[in-house]
């Protein structure tokens, strides 16, 4: 049996976690764009530009989208023989590599939520 720690989101919104002393989200996108390296940063400023983005776990719904669209075989295989262009936000990029940048910002989304937004019972409000 796998020792891997369980991880999982919960994602309450309008500031839920702001009384507990973490980030809402303008300031969680704020650290996460200082960690990422221009190509992972200006993919994500992109999809925050998208009609109907309005925080992060609706670029991670995005980001799912374009990779199960990539998974399919018969797609990989006509975008390998055919390299068209992905507009974004008014940004156009080729396909594989939309693809191989979206995995790669996903697991970076990922891994700054599970940092910022780890439980940690020293900063829980009391209650008295």
């Amino acid at each position: 049996m796998s020792k891997e720690k369980l991880k999982i989101m919960l994602f309450l919104g309008a500031g839920a976690s702001a009384p507990f002393g973490y980030p809402t989200t303008e300031p969680f996108v704020e650290n996460l764009e200082k960690s990422l390296g221009s190509p992972l940063k200006e993919l994500l400023n992109d999809l925050l530009k998208v009609e109907g983005v309005r925080d992060i776990e609706h670029v991670i719904e995005l980001l799912d989208s374009l990779d199960s669209i990539l998974k399919t075989d018969i797609i990989k295989r006509f975008f390998m023989k055919f390299p068209f262009s992905l507009r974004i936000a008014g940004t156009s990029r080729e396909w594989l590599r939309v693809s191989r940048l979206s995995n790669q910002l996903k697991e970076k989304i990922i891994d700054q939520i599970y940092k910022e937004y780890e439980t940690n019972l020293d900063i829980r409000p009391s209650h008295s």
